[in-house]
């Protein structure tokens, strides 16, 4: 019936009143408990309730934990400021300033669940220090009075979330995995069959950005059941296994799109590719998971492939390439295997997945640093005005500019957040107004004031749950009950109400106007940013050596941070991004040359060395150009100075790392001269 006289967006979920009854019921435990103990401000366990309430367990305990350290690393910094510069406003407000600025430094930086915690540190500070001021000799009990009020809201949260119909990680995360390892399967079945095009081509290497995203997931696995916890390791690996296919994938489709184009397919090539098609659509049935047929049949190929012309070229680097691909979705099955028996995968597994992609995030020290002096300098200015002015909110306000910076500062546009954040704070303020003198006055007891409290706790919790009202569910749930400010005896002061609401509304609206100021430059800056850092790698690859696995774990890093933002990037921008694989494949060609260059003949050593001076001016200065003829010049120089040497496994690599570059830079070119006769290793 509900589906018929109700649209989807008010039907009600499950998971959702399972999350919204759950919060409920913690955070209502934890104020019985706290006005039990009577405890100095107990509505405090009402917001950390919500704050801490996650619909999966692990992630609950993970950010419960994360709370409370970065709550007593704040209380510690307060405790050590406060009663030292209480005579020196000024130098008080700039010391809490540097510290939430440099907490959220941190944080940026960090890129893991684990941030939350310098995130907290930071403006948990200026909430214990400001609310000190007053008492600046009580500073230690007020502290201690805040990390008991926030570990009692975590741990009662906690329990309830862990005790009563507790909802594990684990399965949505392999759930997860599995189809996000559908577009890499359909992936490899068009690579094979060399369909290449730019709309496949931007859709398929979404794969990195969603590794971004399960990444994110993986180490709340250490906080789920004994079984997850094992399997913690092994699933990291299968997120990273996939991961590591995008490179060959990539390799694949244009291998077998330019030999297709040369008309230099061979039947038994061919017969190869299709075979590797089948086995990789058979998928993860048991019968076919063996590698050996096809591990035998690559091999006799690479036997009779010692063509000397660019076709024949072309064909030993598929083959070696597709020796990869079989290696590594083989080894992807085997993960798959273990975690779906709840067996740890062995060692060998994860050696060879480090020798592909290293799991590396990069860190944007320059955006983090915007970032912390927003939040700094709005925390300075409204320190300022509140002493400038006396105010006795002024403190909230510094505090919630410092919560409202520091909660959107990973956002590309954390003002709007802000907006919203504000207009959403508006209403919260409104619900806090009915409460206070209207509802709560009428309250005797606590049975009473659950009954008052219970249905809305319980909306805003719904709310919460709902991937698409979770900043309104929020909002409502820790901005509302924080205004109501619930004491053991009811205390209904309207001036104090409005100028709390007032801080409220100031502090957030400051943090907007700030951010806005500060970080002028949208997702296309932000993007440009992230590409100049990317070709800035590659002309460092062509200076100095770089590991292998690193360099191509950074790359895909950043081309995951890339790619959601495409949608919103303008379209120029968006065809930089889908040209990173290409990048990614230099960068490894360019740093297997800069590996191999010692043991190469003497006479070849000052080409190779041209041909990657020619890279770093390349990339050092407008890569969205074409690269210029003496760039293509110095390659053909390369090979033929090559060609007629002793045919050394690292000449043969430097071969076809100069193969590789010269197809990527140049296309269209007619292949150079140099005649090669042996099969050689790929090209990346």
């Amino acid at each position: 019936m509900s589906a018929t006289f109700f649209p989807a967006r008010w039907q009600l979920g499950v998971h959702e009143f399972n999350f919204a009854v759950k919060t409920t019921t913690g955070a209502l435990l934890a104020l019985a408990i706290a006005f039990g103990l009577g405890l100095e401000s107990p509505y405090w366990v009402i917001p950390t309730s919500f704050i801490v309430a996650q619909p999966f367990t692990g992630a609950m305990r993970a950010k419960g934990v994360y709370r409370l350290c970065g709550t007593l690393l704040g209380g510690m910094t307060a405790v050590a400021l406060v009663p030292n510069l209480v005579d020196a406003p000024v130098l008080l407000s700039l010391a809490l300033a540097l510290w939430v600025g440099g907490c959220l430094y941190v944080a940026l930086l960090d890129r893991s669940a684990r941030s939350y915690l310098f995130m907290l540190a930071g403006y948990s500070a200026g909430i214990i220090g400001f609310q000190a001021l007053a008492h600046p000799q009580a500073i230690f009990d007020i502290a201690l009075a805040r990390v008991e009020e926030i570990s009692l809201g975590i741990a009662c949260t906690t329990a309830v979330g862990s005790l009563f119909f507790p909802r594990s990680l684990g399965p949505m995360l392999t759930t997860r995995m599995s189809a996000w390892a559908i577009p890499a399967q359909d992936w490899a079945i068009q690579a094979l069959a060399g369909n290449e095009s730019a709309a496949l081509h931007i859709q398929r290497t979404r794969l990195a950005g969603d590794a971004v995203a399960i990444g994110m997931l993986i180490p709340h696995l250490s906080y789920e059941s004994a079984h997850w916890q094992v399997m913690a390791k092994p699933v990291a690996q299968l997120r990273q296994s996939v991961l590591s296919l995008i490179p060959i994938l990539s390799a694949v489709g244009d291998r077998v799109a330019q030999l297709k184009a040369l008309d230099g397919m061979t039947p038994p090539l061919q017969t190869l590719l299709d075979d590797t098609a089948a086995w990789v659509q058979a998928g993860q049935s048991a019968a076919n998971t063996a590698t050996a047929p096809l591990q035998h049949e690559i091999s006799t190929l690479e036997r009779t492939e010692c063509g000397a012309d660019w076709a024949s070229l072309l064909r030993a680097s598929l083959l070696a390439r597709l020796r990869e691909l079989v290696g590594l979705v083989h080894y992807e099955r085997q993960l798959r295997r273990h975690i779906a028996e709840g067996t740890p995968a062995p060692e060998a597994h994860a050696t060879y997945l480090a020798g592909l992609a290293a799991p590396v995030k990069v860190r944007d020290h320059g955006l983090a640093l915007l970032s912390a002096l927003g939040a700094a300098l709005t925390l300075l200015l409204l320190c300022a005005f509140w002493i400038g002015t006396g105010w006795p909110s002024g403190g909230n306000a510094a505090v919630m500019a410092a919560v409202a910076c520091s909660f959107y500062a990973a956002l590309d546009d954390p003002a709007a957040a802000m907006r919203n954040m504000l207009r959403q704070s508006v209403l919260a303020v409104g619900f806090g107004l009915l409460f206070i003198f209207v509802l709560l006055p009428r309250v005797e007891d606590f049975t009473a004031l659950v009954l008052v409290m219970a249905p809305y706790l319980l909306a805003s919790g719904i709310l919460a749950a709902r991937p698409s009202t979770t900043s309104l569910g929020m909002t409502l749930g820790v901005i509302s009950t924080t205004q109501i400010g619930l004491q053991n005896t009811y205390q209904g002061n309207f001036v104090a109400f409005i100028n709390g609401a007032l801080a409220l509304l100031l502090g957030i609206a400051s943090a907007m106007v700030m951010t806005r100021l500060i970080r002028l430059a949208g997702i296309d800056w932000i993007t440009r940013r992230q590409m100049r850092a990317t070709w800035a790698d590659i002309a460092a690859t062509t200076e100095r050596p770089q590991e292998r696995a690193y360099f191509t774990g950074k790359l895909l890093d950043r081309l995951g941070l890339l790619l959601p933002r495409m949608a919103q990037a303008a379209p120029e921008t968006g065809l930089i991004i889908t040209g990173m694989l290409r990048d990614l494949r230099n960068g490894l060609n360019a740093q297997a040359l800069q590996r191999d260059t010692a043991s190469l003949p003497a006479a070849a050593k000052p080409l190779i060395a041209r041909v990657l001076r020619r890279m770093a001016r390349h990339y050092r200065g407008d890569p969205l150009r074409p690269a210029v003829p003496a760039l293509r010049a110095a390659l053909d120089s390369a090979i033929a100075a090559l060609a007629g040497a002793e045919r050394t496994p690292r000449v043969r690599e430097a071969l076809m790392s100069l193969i590789g570059l010269r197809y990527a830079f140049f296309p269209e070119a007619t292949p150079p001269v140099a005649l090669l006769h042996s099969a050689m290793e790929p090209a990346q």
